[in-house]
């Protein structure tokens, strides 16, 4: 991973100086020791390339296992400082020409939050992403069985043997308004084509359809 701008010096001296592990300083990039820490493995360290236009460090998150990198990369990469502690990115002046933040949704755009629903067989909490209609059905159809368990989820991507999520983590549920958000009208849905399903006989999508075609 890397830094691009248009100006000479990207970071100045006194910016880089908080560091230790920068490898290289070019005109429109600077190359850094930085790494991620993995539960299975320990510290995997890589070399971060910071462009001012454009980078995407999710990738190096995800190969260290983590999970919901795509959105927390920020907090689960660090780089060490001159007093060889381990800082986050989103904690220091490296983050500074990030661009791709996350992008809101249209208006009038629907936008469906992360949903939870407890294995029947190790009680723990699992997270159910909506962002499209295949992920709506997933979760739908979990929703309406009572005997779901964590090896019902599809790619057997969760086991029962996995840690649940911690508190702090499940208040992050993907709402466009708020990072922490207990529901809202930007992130709850009370029907829609997307979550609602017309070869569905359960009471939601019953009356949902009921209505549109009324």
């Amino acid at each position: 991973m890397v830094v691009r701008h248009q100006a000479v010096s990207i970071f100045s001296e006194e910016e880089l100086g908080k560091f230790i592990g920068v490898k290289s300083i070019g005109r429109d990039h600077i190359e850094i020791e930085c790494g991620c820490k993995s539960v299975k493995y320990g510290d995997i360290v890589g070399d971060l390339k910071i462009f001012g236009v454009k980078f995407t460090p999710a990738q190096f998150a995800k190969h260290a296992g983590k999970r919901m990198a795509t959105n927390n990369w920020k907090n689960q990469i660090w780089v060490t400082n001159t007093r060889g502690r381990k800082i986050c990115l989103w904690k220091t002046c490296l983050m500074k020409y990030h661009r791709e933040s996350f992008l809101r949704p249209q208006r009038g755009l629907i936008v469906h939050r992360d949903e939870f629903i407890p294995c029947s067989l190790c009680k723990k909490e699992r997270r159910f992403h909506l962002r499209d209609k295949e992920q709506c059905w997933i979760y739908h159809d979990a929703l309406t069985n009572p005997k779901w368990k964590c090896s019902d989820m599809p790619s057997g991507r969760v086991k029962c043997e996995d840690e649940k999520e911690r508190k702090s983590r499940k208040e992050c549920r993907g709402c466009p308004a708020r990072g922490k958000c207990n529901g809202c009208t930007r992130c709850v849905c009370l029907g829609c084509s997307m979550c609602r399903f017309g070869d569905c006989n359960c009471r939601s999508c019953v009356e949902f359809f009921t209505n549109e075609n009324s």
